[in-house]
């Protein structure tokens, strides 16, 4: 008998246009408007998208090319999104827009006709607009301002701007159904502006600021905020441009994110930030000033303010401090240990400790006295389950003492503690001290895992022997006969004392 092939069968256009719809708004607008070659039934479906969504990186780009055909090709890309908003049969049901925009710094012109008007009528639930420079030198604030209508669309959930700039802005703000608000090297020309921008945000959730440059004219200047509606706050300052302090109110925030910025407060209750569950804190300790070739001066942040901070979130349950945060609340001049100075996390029970940012990017960094340091930590959680201790970089160098305070162990190394993860080991004579104390003290643990960072110095990875060799720190003492050592390479192999991996 004579096989017959399968018909083909179409299943996609057999589906209800709303499901396909639904299917259209996953893809870059690039790609559903592409559909119309399938039918003209798709055409109609993909100028009715309520999902837009460009982005001129999918544009193919020649590494060779010249600047004025780079022009060309990012003016293409403007008449384009203009064409796709001109052909739209209703703009007004139009629930998210998405608009990232890579180009030269300072180096292209966007058509207004991308941001209004229709926006001004338009039932928009989300507005995500990224300018970038495709070489990451700093914000193009310059292409695009948004109009004042843009911030009172009272439909608005989510509102997210990278590389833009705010020049105006209304006398009453109104984005009575934001939730989300997420500026990313964003300027200001006033920094008032920015306070009139979130007291109109009366439901906010989430508010993240990362290197935004707020203008301002004179360095006492302080933003007050109160949004009792905040659960999620990130304030990020790589680029130093926050020149201001922040006092907020904010007493039913639950996750804090701070990098490199340390002037913020919390105001309210003798409790403002009591239901803090997890926080990660980065905050610069000091500030590093060259005085001639050879001398440089350190001049100490208030000390006392970070203190402060972290008694408020002493209620969290998962934490970050960076190497250098906590050195700095541990230590007085000269290295001198004191009393510690951090606060009891009576519920803490996941605790993270790794480099800050900016040690990462810098020369060298000595922890000193890196185990009085990591002790204290220890006797402030005396819950504590879960240690990840990240060693950074190979500019990272850790100190390691067998000093006396070591011989009175944490309660929670005796209890609770039954995970730890060191991440980055380089395994040098400092930090497999470390690891020793940590197995041997460990009454409870139930796991170790190490993993190698990728050039241990005085060691080939490659070579069996210096595999071998690195296994010796899986055959130290344990205080816990249940726990079980793991050794990864940076390639995520495990390292066993009796194999060839």
């Amino acid at each position: 008998m004579e096989s017959r092939e399968p018909a083909t069968i179409d299943r996609i256009s057999s589906l209800p246009d709303e499901i396909i719809s639904h299917v259209l708004s996953f893809l870059p607008t690039k790609y559903a408007v592409a559909t119309v070659a399938l039918s003209r039934r798709w055409k109609d479906l993909s100028t009715s998208l309520r999902d837009l969504d460009f982005d001129n990186r999918l544009v193919h780009r020649n590494p060779l090319e010249t600047r004025e055909f780079k022009r060309r090709r990012d003016l293409e890309f403007s008449r384009f999104v203009v064409k796709v908003l001109r052909q739209h049969k209703n703009l007004n049901s139009v629930r998210r827009f998405r608009f990232q925009f890579s180009v030269d710094y300072y180096d292209c012109e966007l058509s207004r006709d991308v941001w209004c008007p229709w926006m001004e009528s338009a039932q928009l639930e989300e507005i995500d607009i990224r300018l970038k420079s495709v070489y990451d030198v700093g914000p193009i604030c310059e292409l695009w301002s948004p109009p004042v209508s843009f911030f009172t669309l009272k439909n608005l959930n989510v509102l997210k701007l990278t590389g833009i700039r705010i020049d105006i802005m209304p006398a009453s703000v109104c984005l009575s159904s934001l939730k989300i608000l997420q500026l990313l090297k964003v300027r200001t020309k006033d920094f008032e502006l920015l306070s009139r921008l979130i007291s109109g945000c009366p439901v906010l959730e989430t508010l993240h600021l990362e290197n935004c440059c707020f203008k301002i004219w004179n360095f006492d200047q302080v933003l007050i905020a109160s949004i009792p509606s905040l659960k999620n706050l990130t304030v990020i300052d790589n680029d130093r441009w926050l020149l201001c302090s922040i006092e907020m109110e904010a007493p039913n925030l639950e996750h804090l994110y701070l990098v490199n910025f340390g002037e913020l407060q919390f105001m309210g209750s003798s409790s403002p930030l009591s239901c803090v569950h997890s926080a990660w804190v980065d905050t610069p300790v000091y500030e590093k000033t060259l005085v001639d070739d050879d001398e440089v001066e350190y001049r100490h942040h208030d000390g006392p303010r970070r203190i402060g901070l972290l008694t408020q979130i002493s209620n969290a349950k998962e934490m970050l401090l960076s190497w250098q945060t906590l050195n700095f609340l541990t230590f007085v001049n000269d290295n001198v240990a004191v009393q510690p100075l951090l606060p009891l996390f009576r519920d803490l029970t996941h605790f993270t400790v790794r480099p800050s940012e900016n040690s990462l990017r810098c020369s060298d960094t000595k922890l000193a006295r890196s185990s009085f340091v990591l002790h204290s930590l220890l006797n402030s959680a005396s819950k504590l389950q879960h240690l990840v201790i990240d060693m950074g970089n190979r500019r990272i160098r850790m100190e390691w003492e067998d000093a006396e305070e070591l011989a009175c162990i944490p309660e929670c190394m005796l209890s609770s503690l039954e995970e730890i993860e060191i991440q980055n080991l380089k395994a040098d004579e400092d930090e497999r001290k470390m690891v020793a104390y940590l197995l041997k003290a460990g009454a409870v643990l139930k796991k170790v895992n190490m993993h190698l960072f990728e050039d241990v110095v005085g060691y080939d990875l490659d070579d069996m022997e210096a595999r071998l060799e690195l296994a010796s720190l899986l055959k130290l003492p344990r205080g816990s006969s249940t726990c079980e050592a793991h050794l990864f390479l940076p390639n995520g192999d495990e390292i066993h004392i009796d194999s060839n991996v």
